[in-house]
């Protein structure tokens, strides 16, 4: 006996990726890419077919075009009563996230029939966006290939896929948040932590991983008066592939151990150098250079406050920080260059030439003669307030 044509009239609902880990999340379960198909069989002629179980199977493309390769298939029993039924793809196995990432059709076939046209898979509006507090959970093998890059693994991933040279950006961050004052460190337009969970010394990640086929890798800009970055590590910063430091001046933290004040732009001299308790920071004291037989370091560079330290979700707060270029009085802390290029206050040494050693004696920048200390060269004509810019030696 011939068997009758089935015609399925589908109402298909996609529970969107995102939306199912905020749901997820909140119950503590494990997430997942599953999502609800609900519809109504019916014969070739219209009529209700017959209550009872029929085998569906599922397969999803990411073409509609004859001959395409399913990049996931389900096959699975469905009870229907009054021609009604309702399942969930992915439930018995697993979807992977990364088919959701283009386009995707889905392929229905009851009992053998392969039911056509294909129907794309459409999200719902709430999937554009996420809710504040949304959380997504779980994890991606390391042998995970996206975009053409191999050796990923993922919570989340964001591609972009407009190569024009307008394409725009991969991710962008905005933060209106304002942190209050001296909390500042609760407050962050991004934060990147990579936690090592099983606390080995041989295991980890870094904290993020920037790079650019083809231009800069990293731009930071900070506001007035605040370091464009802060690197906390006991190794300090590596620089590879050849590249030197463009731009660098070298310089540390100081304290003001004279009893002159100091402003940006003196030449300073080394008394000692003092650990600071909380942060284990080496801290120059110094004092303002009147001679030649002061032990000068380098050069005044801006005033700093010392703000309490404490812990933040792991990140360190609080330390030093600049402040108004005010005077720096007795006891209070300033950045101090000992190399690179700097602006010195040289008064009005007019005498001095462009190319000139400079030194320091009785509180005048002089050229520097015979086997004077020298503190610097001089690479710029001198300006009506006496500043200049000098190339410090570093020794």
């Amino acid at each position: 006996m011939k068997s009758k044509r089935v015609l399925i009239v589908v109402f298909t609902i996609v529970v969107p990726l995102l939306l199912v880990f905020g749901l997820a999340s909140c119950a503590g379960s494990d997430l997942r890419a599953d999502f609800s198909h609900q519809g109504r069989l019916l014969t070739s002629s219209g009529a209700v077919v017959p209550d009872g179980n029929y085998t569906i199977r599922y397969r999803l493309f990411h073409s509609f075009l004859p001959g395409a390769t399913p990049v996931y298939t389900e096959t699975k029993t469905v009870a229907v009563k009054g021609g009604l039924f309702d399942t969930s793809i992915g439930l018995t196995s697993v979807i992977t996230p990364e088919i959701f990432s283009r386009s995707t059709w889905m392929e229905v076939a009851v009992n053998g029939e392969v039911l056509s046209p294909l129907q794309p898979l459409e999200g719902a509006p709430f999937a554009s966006s996420l809710v504040p507090g949304a959380v997504i959970q779980g994890g991606v093998p390391i042998t995970s290939t996206v975009g053409g890059l191999s050796g990923l693994g993922s919570a989340l991933y964001v591609w972009n896929q407009n190569s024009a040279a307008n394409g725009g950006n991969g991710l962008t961050v905005i933060n209106e948040a304002s942190g209050t004052a001296g909390g500042q460190e609760q407050v962050a337009a991004l934060q990147v932590v990579a936690l090592n969970a099983d606390g080995s010394a041989a295991t980890g990640g870094y904290g993020a991983k920037i790079g650019s086929d083809n231009y800069r890798g990293m731009y930071v800009q900070a506001g007035p008066g605040w370091y464009a970055a802060v690197f906390n590590s006991n190794a300090g910063i590596l620089l590879t592939g050849g590249g030197p430091c463009i731009g660098c001046t070298m310089a540390y933290f100081a304290q003001n151990n004279g009893s002159e004040a100091i402003q940006p732009g003196d030449f300073v001299a080394a008394e000692g150098v003092v650990l600071d308790p909380d942060l284990n920071t080496p801290i120059l004291q110094v004092h303002k250079a009147n001679s030649a037989k002061d032990a000068i370091i380098g050069v005044a560079i801006g005033a700093l406050e010392r703000t309490p330290v404490g812990e933040f979700n792991g990140w360190q707060t609080g330390g030093y920080q600049e402040r108004a270029s005010d005077p720096v009085a007795s006891g209070q802390y300033l950045s101090v260059a000992v190399q690179g290029l700097v602006q010195a206050n040289l008064g009005q040494a007019s005498a001095l030439q462009v190319g000139d050693w400079i030194a320091v004696d009785s509180g005048q920048t002089i050229a520097a003669a015979g086997e004077a200390p020298r503190v610097g060269r001089l690479m710029s004509s001198v300006d009506e307030t006496g500043m200049a810019w000098v190339m410090l030696s570093g020794q």
